[in-house]
């Protein structure tokens, strides 16, 4: 079982040193292996000019950079099985790299490292409209997947802001959740399985045709969120839903002036966010309760965030005046009508209507119970939807435009929310006065996305004390962006020494000479 709160708390004081792994390849080694996967791949795939390596060096945030021996860029699982088989004979070090939207340096070379980028491997197949299933390359985007459910008459049922960018490859191997994970869960629950190539170069396949009928380990499973250090996923087959009937989405401006902070120390520090939280989590409670499978997404942002996307859109805020926090709510009914339980919701009074009352309605009648809620705005048409939701989605680009962010994806129970964001300020304003913290994320699964601007990118004094705080909350260091190099010293905070154990022996297993990803997720243990 993971480990309790008490567990947690009574770990080691301080994490783990960051571990660096050395150079793994000397310039005549580097020379040699690129003539070898030349060979495999084509010489113009096989990338040793420094200005050609830059793209691959360096992460979304720019925090995480370093020097690749070389890049590679097969575009098959037979070329890349290939790659790694060379990779293993040399002893070269690999990192393997998809659309490079990671935030915690897991993709990114430290050391002289190979890397192995997928996008190449971006086949889309067709939608097997009889299982509701749709096959593609570990390198394909998921807005490319997202385009060939759709026009088929489905969803993938799961969504990033980086659609255009973020790899099925890359998503199973961090689990991502993303924007509909209050109702569809994680990667992991909606691939059926994939194809992968281990160390060692061999292949373990299922796609594309897989089905449910496959017995033994469910190394699918075993994949999803190991960050390439088990295997580099090269397939994966996905389970789709059928496309909404109805979408509505809604704008709410949440007014929290008369919510209690209980005396607690953090909401005295920080009393206006601390009220703001309380509010958006008691409104997310009740909607959850209210609308139930209806609910398809739940994003929460604040006064801050709000203005930097609209200083980034030119436009004005969404209802002349601000508010101390906002929440963006999507509801949907299925293609009959119905939740997409199967069935009639468990609704309040003025919502318990017939199945085919307006989706609006009930949206408008469950918020119209809810204290807080001082404005909203409700679309049902496609145009009215993208132009709410580009006020969420439009906040990542606001903020690099702002500087270099410090990034920290975590998770809290939402019981915690409200005094972790209050601390999160205090330590903030407490060890850089003159940084801004901007948090923003998917408030319905207690995903939070932290941000701060100003400390120095090298520095992670701010970075520490906050998932310290993490870990006091009892919630999770990493929530969907991975682990990485940034947060593997976190790990024992989290993780009993069981678990860590029994990872070692996995990543021992399947990776004897350690190969994949050096550094990422795990640190050498002293021993296993």
């Amino acid at each position: 079982m993971p480990a309790s709160r008490d567990q947690r708390a009574s770990r080691l004081a301080t994490p783990q040193p960051r571990d660096q792994p050395a150079s793994t390849l000397t310039d005549q080694q580097a020379s040699k292996l690129s003539r070898k996967l030349a060979d495999l791949v084509g010489s113009s795939h096989v990338l040793r000019d420094p200005a050609l390596r830059a793209p691959y060096e360096v992460d979304w945030t720019r925090r995480w950079r370093g020097e690749a021996a070389l890049v590679v860029r097969p575009a098959s699982t037979a070329e890349l099985a290939s790659v790694v088989a060379v990779c293993a004979e040399e002893q070269a070090a690999i990192v393997v790299q998809g659309g490079n939207t990671g935030l915690v340096g897991g993709g990114v070379p430290v050391g002289g490292e190979v890397v192995v980028s997928t996008a190449r491997i971006s086949w889309v197949g067709e939608v097997d409209t009889a299982s509701g299933q749709i096959s593609a390359g570990g390198g394909a985007a998921l807005a490319a997947v997202q385009d060939a459910a759709r026009a088929r008459g489905f969803e993938v049922g799961i969504d990033l802001a980086s659609r255009g960018s973020a790899t099925l490859g890359g998503m199973v191997a961090t689990n991502a959740s993303g924007l509909s994970a209050v109702r569809f869960g994680r990667m992991a629950s909606r691939m059926i399985s994939l194809e992968a190539v281990l160390a060692s170069g061999a292949v373990i396949s299922a796609v594309p045709g897989s089905h449910f009928g496959q017995g033994g380990y469910d190394l699918a499973s075993l994949l999803a969120g190991s960050e390439g250090t088990l295997g580099i996923v090269t397939g994966v087959t996905m389970q789709l839903v059928p496309k909404p009937s109805k979408l509505v989405t809604a704008l709410v401006g949440l007014d929290a002036g008369a919510v209690r902070t209980n005396g607690n120390d953090l909401g005295r520090a920080s009393p206006a966010v601390y009220r703001a939280t309380s509010a958006a989590a008691a409104a997310i409670s009740h909607l959850r309760n209210v609308l139930s499978s209806r609910l398809r997404a739940a994003e929460l942002l604040y006064p801050d965030a709000m203005a930097m996307v609209c200083a980034l859109h030119g436009s004005a805020p969404p209802f002349g005046t601000s508010h101390d926090a906002y929440l963006l709510i999507e509801c949907a009914t299925d293609e009959t009508g119905a939740d997409a339980a199967g069935g009639k919701a468990d609704l309040a009074d003025d919502l318990a209507s017939d199945l085919t009352e307006d989706l609006s309605a009930k949206l408008a009648g469950a918020l119209s119970q809810c204290p807080s809620v001082g404005a909203c705005a409700v679309a049902d048409d496609d145009s009215g939807r993208r132009r709410l939701w580009r006020y969420r989605e439009g906040i990542s680009e606001a903020i690099s435009r702002a500087g270099i962010p410090h990034k920290l994806d975590v998770h809290v129970p939402l019981s915690e929310a409200a005094g972790f964001v209050a601390e999160v300020h205090r330590i903030v304003h407490a060890m850089s006065p003159s940084s801004k913290v901007i948090i923003f994320g998917h408030i319905g699964v207690g995903n939070l996305h932290l941000n701060v601007i100003g400390p120095d990118p090298e520095d992670t004094a701010v970075d520490d004390a906050i998932l310290e705080a993490v870990v006091a909350a009892g919630g999770d260091v990493s929530a969907e962006h991975g682990v990485g190099r940034a947060k593997a010293p976190w790990l024992p905070r989290v993780l009993s020494s069981e678990q860590l154990d029994a990872m070692w022996r996995l990543k021992s297993a399947l990776d004897p000479k350690g190969l994949l990803n050096p550094g990422v997720v795990l640190l050498p243990p002293q021993r296993l």
